[in-house]
């Protein structure tokens, strides 16, 4: 069985290349296209990305589960697999006629038709997507060099050939042909492993637990977003602007803990088909820790800097969101568990219904607190209202996942991390006495703060997520010394 490190370095991987490539793209293409292309752009490209979410199905989340249980029964894993794909093809149609209706009905002189032919096919192509099937293969090192190669072709042709702002149609044709190209790698990977397409099949048995995470993805989306509707109608434009920009930095720090969850979500399904509770609970257990070590110190960072890190993204027209940074600054902590309790231990031990009665109980407490709390404190009041909607949902799947698996922890273990993480406070005071640029100060706490902190864990408290990565890292570039650790 594959280790665990590889899998999550591949996955930590993918999502930066997929985040910084925007950060890259995005200065030049702005200025060639100008905004009204890129608005065009991205009205259809969202809109279809929506008719590609309600096309999946939930079969992205389940998918993994299910192929993750069959890994070493090939005909078994590829029955499953040909009911699913023929599922999300069937899914995958009806949304493509809703998608054409509406662009029918509402149509928008903006939107080219070629641009509408081009969504067309992200939306098709869509169905035959397998990624869902390699990740329950635990196969990320595949994933992360197909992903690494397609980012670097298409972002090489974007500056090769876009060049002007009539060229916002071979813009779009890049990324829809970047999106065919990984799907097309996807079904020759799964061609050399054996995978083949089986008709028929029993499809039906599906259709109960699919809808369950169909259901449980809408609602999610829900109190993602409608905070943000809401604030939008009660407290305006500003408001939003200074709430969703404190909302973007806190998610930055997100993917370090969802490719946590990606990688261990096929490793858990697999060990629970297996009956493998001593396993569950030491993979489990070992993922908690790593949450508590990464999110505790990041989440003090967040509050703590809050000041410089608006002031540096953004300047000091959005001087407003360093309040609601400060309150949103527990959501790395808070998330982190709820990404443990979902999605690597409920989800695997199929616990659909109680996720589903969690988010939508977490979208009631988010509405709720946000037409009382928006009136009277606006942006402030809709960061109080997505604090409280994740924490609620943390405390109600906890529980849940706690009747599952127990959880233990060394003693020194939270404890040491508080002593250490507290080293931040005199850091950054001290950096605040001698710089007088918010850059300089930002740049000087994350260095200090970081390093204290791994060196107090490593020498002092004996963290083992930490002294894993340290041996992990060392033993890349002189194996000799350190050899190899296996988990």
């Amino acid at each position: 069985m594959r280790s665990l490190k590889p899998n999550l370095i591949y996955q930590l991987s993918i999502s930066f290349l997929y985040s910084i490539a925007p950060l890259i793209v995005f200065p030049y293409i702005s200025r060639v296209l100008g905004p009204a292309y890129i608005g065009s752009i991205n009205f259809i490209d969202y809109t279809s990305q929506f008719f590609i979410l309600f096309g999946s199905f939930g079969i992205p989340l389940y998918g993994v589960r299910e192929i993750a249980k069959w890994r070493h029964q090939p005909e078994e894993r590829s029955r499953v697999g040909s009911e699913l794909v023929a599922i999300h093809v069937i899914i995958t149609l009806i949304s493509l006629c809703l998608f054409a209706a509406l662009l029918f009905i509402r149509h928008n002189p903006l939107v080219q038709k070629e641009l509408v032919v081009l969504a067309m096919i992200n939306i098709a192509g869509s169905a035959f997507g397998l990624e869902w099937m390699i990740n329950g293969m635990e196969d990320f090192s595949f994933l992360a060099k197909r992903s690494f190669i397609i980012k670097i072709v298409s972002l090489a042709a974007i500056f090769i050939f876009v060049r002007r702002s009539s060229d916002y149609i071979l813009y779009y044709l890049v990324l829809t042909a970047a999106n065919v190209l990984l799907l097309l790698m996807d079904v020759g990977y799964m061609k050399r492993k054996g995978f083949s397409f089986h008709r028929g099949g029993q499809i039906r048995r599906h259709i109960k637990p699919l809808a369950i995470f169909f259901l449980t993805t809408v609602t999610l989306s829900i109190y993602t977003f409608f905070d943000t509707v809401i604030l939008g109608f009660i407290a305006g434009s500003l408001a939003v602007g200074y709430y969703t920009t404190s909302l973007k930095v806190i998610r930055l720090a997100h993917s370090a803990i969802n490719d946590l969850g990606a990688v261990l979500l096929p490793r858990v399904s697999y060990l629970v088909e297996q009956l493998d509770k001593t396993e569950i609970n030491r993979v489990v257990n070992k993922s908690m820790h790593y949450v508590l070590t990464i999110t505790v110190p990041l989440s003090l960072f967040f509050f703590l800097t809050a000041k410089e890190i608006i002031l540096v993204l953004g300047g000091q027209a959005f001087a407003g969101s360093i309040v609601a940074l400060k309150i949103l600054s527990l959501l790395p902590l808070v998330i982190g568990l709820t990404n443990v309790f979902f999605i690597q231990i409920l989800l695997p031990f199929g616990r659909e219904k109680t996720i589903l009665s969690g988010v939508v109980m977490g979208s009631i407490v988010s509405i709720t607190a946000n037409l009382v709390l928006c009136p009277l404190y606006a942006h402030k009041g809709a960061a109080i209202s997505c604090l409280a909607a994740e924490c609620f949902v943390a405390i109600f799947l906890g529980l849940r996942a706690a009747s599952l698996v127990r959880f233990h922890f060394k003693p020194i273990f939270i404890p040491g991390i508080i002593v250490s993480a507290s080293i931040f406070v005199p850091v950054v005071f001290f950096a605040r006495t001698i710089w007088t640029s918010d850059l300089s100060i930002l740049i000087t706490s994350a260095v200090f703060c970081f390093l204290l902190y791994s060196l107090l864990q490593l020498f002092l408290f004996r963290n083992g997520i930490v002294s894993e990565v340290f041996h992990y890292v060392l033993g890349r570039f002189m194996p000799k010394k350190w050899g190899q650790i296996n988990e």
